[in-house]
Protein backbone atom coordinates (compact mmCIF):
# COMPACT_ATOMS: atom_id res chain seq x y z
CA UNK A 1 0.00 0.00 0.00
CA UNK A 2 3.04 2.65 0.79
CA UNK A 3 5.17 1.67 -1.88
CA UNK A 4 4.73 4.07 -3.62
CA UNK A 5 4.37 8.30 -2.67
CA UNK A 6 1.44 9.41 -1.02
CA UNK A 7 0.13 12.57 -0.54
CA UNK A 8 0.39 14.25 2.95
CA UNK A 9 -3.02 16.31 3.38
CA UNK A 10 -2.15 17.53 6.74
CA UNK A 11 0.42 17.41 9.77
CA UNK A 12 -0.66 18.60 12.92
CA UNK A 13 0.89 17.91 16.48
CA UNK A 14 -1.07 16.39 18.88
CA UNK A 15 -0.76 17.42 22.47
CA UNK A 16 -0.34 15.19 24.91
CA UNK A 17 -3.40 16.41 26.84
CA UNK A 18 -5.85 16.13 23.85
CA UNK A 19 -8.61 13.44 24.27
CA UNK A 20 -7.75 12.33 20.73
CA UNK A 21 -4.34 10.87 21.54
CA UNK A 22 -5.80 9.10 25.16
CA UNK A 23 -8.62 8.00 22.96
CA UNK A 24 -6.05 6.64 20.21
CA UNK A 25 -3.88 4.83 22.50
CA UNK A 26 -7.15 3.47 24.64
CA UNK A 27 -8.46 2.22 21.23
CA UNK A 28 -4.99 0.89 19.97
CA UNK A 29 -5.17 -1.16 23.41
CA UNK A 30 -8.38 -2.15 23.71
CA UNK A 31 -7.57 -3.58 19.97
CA UNK A 32 -5.04 -5.67 20.84
CA UNK A 33 -5.90 -6.88 24.31
CA UNK A 34 -2.96 -4.98 26.00
CA UNK A 35 -2.63 -4.18 29.75
CA UNK A 36 -4.06 0.04 29.48
CA UNK A 37 -1.70 0.77 32.68
CA UNK A 38 1.74 -0.61 31.23
CA UNK A 39 2.31 2.46 28.62
CA UNK A 40 5.07 1.68 26.31
CA UNK A 41 7.82 4.60 26.70
CA UNK A 42 8.14 4.58 23.14
CA UNK A 43 4.47 6.69 23.46
CA UNK A 44 4.99 8.61 26.85
CA UNK A 45 6.41 12.05 24.70
CA UNK A 46 4.92 14.83 24.19
CA UNK A 47 5.67 15.06 20.38
CA UNK A 48 2.97 13.44 18.95
CA UNK A 49 1.48 14.25 15.22
CA UNK A 50 -0.83 13.00 13.23
CA UNK A 51 -0.35 13.08 9.14
CA UNK A 52 -3.57 12.52 7.18
CA UNK A 53 -2.07 10.80 3.99
CA UNK A 54 -4.15 9.57 0.59
CA UNK A 55 -2.28 6.57 -0.58
CA UNK A 56 -1.66 6.40 -4.62
CA UNK A 57 -4.41 4.75 -4.66
CA UNK A 58 -6.67 6.90 -3.20
CA UNK A 59 -7.38 5.57 0.25
CA UNK A 60 -7.18 7.91 3.33
CA UNK A 61 -5.26 7.10 6.23
CA UNK A 62 -3.98 8.30 9.67
CA UNK A 63 0.11 7.92 10.36
CA UNK A 64 0.66 8.57 14.23
CA UNK A 65 4.51 10.25 14.94
CA UNK A 66 5.92 9.50 18.16
CA UNK A 67 9.18 11.57 18.78
CA UNK A 68 9.15 11.73 14.98
CA UNK A 69 8.78 7.65 14.59
CA UNK A 70 5.56 6.32 12.63
CA UNK A 71 4.17 3.76 15.07
CA UNK A 72 0.45 3.56 14.39
CA UNK A 73 -1.70 3.36 11.30
CA UNK A 74 -5.32 4.52 11.36
CA UNK A 75 -7.86 3.96 8.91
CA UNK A 76 -11.48 3.53 8.65
CA UNK A 77 -11.95 -0.19 10.42
CA UNK A 78 -8.33 -0.52 12.24
CA UNK A 79 -5.44 0.72 14.07
CA UNK A 80 -2.38 -0.93 13.06
CA UNK A 81 1.25 -0.81 14.17
CA UNK A 82 4.21 -0.15 12.04
CA UNK A 83 7.09 -2.35 12.09
CA UNK A 84 8.88 0.34 14.04
CA UNK A 85 6.29 -0.63 17.00
CA UNK A 86 6.52 -3.81 16.40
CA UNK A 87 9.90 -4.04 17.66
CA UNK A 88 8.90 -3.17 20.81
CA UNK A 89 6.05 -5.74 20.79
CA UNK A 90 7.54 -8.60 18.43
CA UNK A 91 4.86 -11.01 19.34
CA UNK A 92 1.74 -8.42 19.20
CA UNK A 93 0.60 -10.21 16.33
CA UNK A 94 1.03 -13.94 14.59
CA UNK A 95 3.94 -14.22 12.81
CA UNK A 96 4.92 -16.11 9.38
CA UNK A 97 9.30 -17.37 9.10
CA UNK A 98 11.19 -16.35 5.38
CA UNK A 99 14.45 -16.87 4.86
CA UNK A 100 16.69 -13.79 4.76
CA UNK A 101 16.70 -13.41 1.07
CA UNK A 102 13.09 -13.28 0.66
CA UNK A 103 13.69 -9.57 2.86
CA UNK A 104 14.72 -7.84 -0.69
CA UNK A 105 11.54 -9.62 -2.65
CA UNK A 106 9.17 -8.21 0.07
CA UNK A 107 10.71 -4.75 0.23
CA UNK A 108 10.16 -4.41 -3.88
CA UNK A 109 6.22 -5.04 -3.36
CA UNK A 110 5.55 -8.68 -3.12
CA UNK A 111 3.04 -10.47 -1.12
CA UNK A 112 4.29 -13.31 0.95
CA UNK A 113 3.70 -17.00 -1.09
CA UNK A 114 3.23 -20.12 0.52
CA UNK A 115 6.63 -21.73 -0.66
CA UNK A 116 8.31 -18.63 0.70
CA UNK A 117 7.40 -19.59 4.19
CA UNK A 118 9.61 -21.52 6.17
CA UNK A 119 7.96 -24.54 8.71
CA UNK A 120 9.53 -27.06 10.90
CA UNK A 121 7.48 -29.82 8.62
CA UNK A 122 4.82 -29.69 5.96
CA UNK A 123 1.81 -27.26 6.69
CA UNK A 124 -0.80 -28.99 8.50
CA UNK A 125 -4.68 -27.96 9.43
CA UNK A 126 -2.79 -26.54 12.73
CA UNK A 127 0.57 -25.43 11.44
CA UNK A 128 -0.24 -21.49 11.99
CA UNK A 129 -2.65 -22.47 14.97
CA UNK A 130 -5.82 -22.88 12.79
CA UNK A 131 -5.33 -19.25 11.76
CA UNK A 132 -8.68 -17.91 9.74
CA UNK A 133 -8.07 -15.51 6.36
CA UNK A 134 -7.99 -12.16 6.69
CA UNK A 135 -5.63 -11.77 10.19
CA UNK A 136 -3.53 -8.84 10.51
CA UNK A 137 0.01 -10.86 10.84
CA UNK A 138 3.64 -9.54 10.35
CA UNK A 139 6.62 -11.62 8.78
CA UNK A 140 10.31 -11.94 10.43
CA UNK A 141 13.37 -14.28 9.03
CA UNK A 142 14.50 -17.34 10.76
CA UNK A 143 17.50 -15.40 11.72
CA UNK A 144 16.05 -12.28 13.51
CA UNK A 145 12.90 -12.13 15.38
CA UNK A 146 11.96 -8.44 14.35
CA UNK A 147 9.37 -8.01 11.95
CA UNK A 148 10.35 -6.72 8.63
CA UNK A 149 6.44 -6.42 7.12
CA UNK A 150 2.63 -6.55 8.06
CA UNK A 151 -0.11 -7.54 6.24
CA UNK A 152 -3.23 -9.81 6.15
CA UNK A 153 -3.28 -13.71 5.73
CA UNK A 154 -4.84 -14.30 2.69
CA UNK A 155 -6.30 -17.63 3.21
CA UNK A 156 -7.12 -19.79 6.00
CA UNK A 157 -4.37 -22.31 8.33
CA UNK A 158 -6.65 -25.03 6.59
CA UNK A 159 -6.91 -23.64 2.92
CA UNK A 160 -3.26 -23.55 3.09
CA UNK A 161 -2.86 -27.13 4.17
CA UNK A 162 -5.81 -28.07 1.09
CA UNK A 163 -3.38 -25.78 -1.39
CA UNK A 164 -0.14 -28.47 -1.23
CA UNK A 165 1.91 -25.41 -0.13
CA UNK A 166 0.82 -23.05 -3.07
CA UNK A 167 -0.78 -19.95 -3.79
CA UNK A 168 -0.35 -16.51 -1.59
CA UNK A 169 0.11 -16.68 2.34
CA UNK A 170 -0.11 -12.77 3.19
CA UNK A 171 -1.43 -9.72 1.62
CA UNK A 172 1.44 -7.59 2.67
CA UNK A 173 0.36 -3.99 2.83
CA UNK A 174 3.39 -2.11 5.08
CA UNK A 175 7.07 -3.06 4.25
CA UNK A 176 10.59 -2.02 5.97
CA UNK A 177 11.72 0.87 3.49
CA UNK A 178 8.29 1.87 2.24
CA UNK A 179 6.97 5.49 2.93
CA UNK A 180 5.59 4.74 5.77
CA UNK A 181 8.93 3.64 6.95
CA UNK A 182 10.88 6.87 5.58
CA UNK A 183 8.41 8.99 7.66
CA UNK A 184 11.10 8.33 10.16
CA UNK A 185 13.28 11.14 10.48
CA UNK A 186 15.94 8.33 11.10
CA UNK A 187 17.03 6.41 7.88
CA UNK A 188 18.40 3.05 9.20
CA UNK A 189 20.69 1.54 7.52
CA UNK A 190 20.33 -1.76 8.93
CA UNK A 191 17.68 -3.96 10.82
CA UNK A 192 19.00 -4.81 14.05
CA UNK A 193 18.96 -7.93 15.65
CA UNK A 194 16.18 -9.11 17.91
CA UNK A 195 15.33 -11.84 19.80
CA UNK A 196 12.57 -13.42 22.22
CA UNK A 197 14.10 -13.33 25.50
CA UNK A 198 17.06 -10.09 24.73
CA UNK A 199 15.97 -7.07 22.94
CA UNK A 200 19.03 -5.41 21.94
CA UNK A 201 16.82 -3.73 19.47
CA UNK A 202 14.81 -2.01 21.84
CA UNK A 203 17.70 -0.64 23.57
CA UNK A 204 19.01 0.71 20.34
CA UNK A 205 15.98 2.46 19.43
CA UNK A 206 15.68 4.43 22.75
CA UNK A 207 19.15 5.14 23.05
CA UNK A 208 19.62 6.47 19.89
CA UNK A 209 16.08 8.53 18.78
CA UNK A 210 14.30 9.01 22.19
CA UNK A 211 17.02 10.64 24.10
Amino acid sequence: MFLKPFAVRSNSQIKSCEKSEKQLLNSFYDQYELDPTNILEIFKTKDVHRLKVITSSEIKVNIYKFGNIPLIIENEKERLPTVYLLWHLPNLLPHFKVHENLVSVLMKGADLMLPGVVTDGPILPYTFNKIEKGVLCCISTTSNRAPIAIGHTAMSNYDMYMSAGKGKAVSVFHVMGDHVWYVSKFKFPLLYHLTVTNYPITTWINHNLFN
